[in-house]
């Protein structure tokens, strides 16, 4: 069991956040922690694992750790959709002003994560689950091996909505985030934005498609299970630890 540093979660946070990797019951913890304490000062530690893992979920709530989320893991081989009666377009982003315009949007549309719904974070920081979009989506326009596309009203030339994604390799993706302006959420526009999405990878060559969503996220979780076919591999439970 070791301790990592997010740097997107630390720099949105503006104090290090650190993941628990490979834990075990039988490790030191104790030392452990006193350790990255001692070199990381962090304000957050946070630790995945697999739902069926009481022993473990239990070590780690014994330790001061407090369930924050149950995470799907889901994956499927979603099939092409006709979007010819929608007015938009879609298509990647290639342009600062474009990216400018998409951050805001990220910065405001989400409410269900595990930022935005933690008490002890809300409550002192409201503007870090936006910070922290903000960053993850700016970093899928940057990497490589990252795609940020845009959803584009024809009516009115405005970007209404985003998804971010990374390819696993050369026929498989793992879709991170979609959103929407706040005004439209509810409308169905997201699910439509899925529908670009997948017919665009598919024409690239995708047939696989992974992606994780939160339990609390109803809408993401019916449309992805329900709506797009998608199967659920394994759930997690999030744990984490703040300190002062």
């Amino acid at each position: 069991m070791f301790a990592e540093r997010i740097p997107i979660d630390s720099e949105a946070l503006g104090r290090t956040v650190l993941e628990l990797r490979e834990p075990s019951i039988h490790a030191d913890f104790a030392a452990l922690e006193a350790a990255y304490l001692a070199q990381h000062a962090p304000r957050y530690c946070v630790c995945k694992l697999p739902i069926e893992d009481l022993e473990g979920i239990h070590h780690l709530e014994d330790q001061g750790f407090r369930f924050l989320e149950l995470q799907l893991k889901l994956v499927g081989r979603p099939r092409t959709r006709d979007t010819s009666a929608f007015p938009y377009t879609f298509s990647p982003v290639t342009g600062e002003a474009d990216l400018a315009e998409i951050l805001e949007i990220a910065q405001t549309t989400f409410v269900a994560d595990r930022f935005s719904v933690d008490p002890l974070l809300s409550a002192t920081d409201p503007g870090v689950s936006g910070r922290r979009y903000r960053l993850y989506v700016e970093k899928s326009y940057r990497e490589p091996d990252e795609r940020l596309f845009k959803l584009v009203s024809r009516e009115s030339g405005r970007i209404v909505g985003f998804n971010t994604h990374r390819y696993l390799g050369a026929d498989e993706v793992l879709m991170f985030v979609g959103g929407v302006l706040p005004s439209l959420k509810t409308t169905g526009l997201g699910a439509i934005m899925d529908y670009y999405l997948i017919n665009d990878l598919k024409e690239r060559g995708v047939r696989k498609f992974h992606t994780h969503v939160s339990a609390r996220n109803y809408p993401v979780m019916n449309l992805e299970i329900a709506g797009l076919g998608f199967k659920v591999l394994q759930n997690f439970a999030i744990l984490r630890k703040i300190y002062p």
